[in-house]
């Protein structure tokens, strides 16, 4: 039996004029590049591409910065700017 806790984070995601809800779905507290790494599969913008913005704050990629230390948390609106990709 597998007895794994998952965090499930839900996030509203406004990218190019639309509003989408993403899930994270992750085995520890999601990171900014837990994130990016689900924007990048559900939005097809690359990761290099992505600008992610919290109340005017950027939101950096990187796999150390959990979400929690934006002040990200399941609920919240997220703003998205990139160039989807051919992926």
């Amino acid at each position: 039996m597998n007895d794994k806790l998952f965090h499930y984070t839900k996030l509203q995601v406004h990218f190019g004029g639309d509003t989408q809800e993403v899930v994270l779905k992750t085995e520890k507290e999601p990171t900014s590049d837990d994130l990016s790494k689900s924007l990048q599969h559900n939005f097809r913008v690359p990761i290099d591409e992505q600008r992610i913005y919290y109340r005017g704050q950027r939101v950096h990629n990187d796999p150390t910065i959990l979400l929690s230390k934006y002040g990200l948390f399941t609920g919240n609106t997220i703003k998205l700017i990139g160039n989807r990709g051919l992926t």
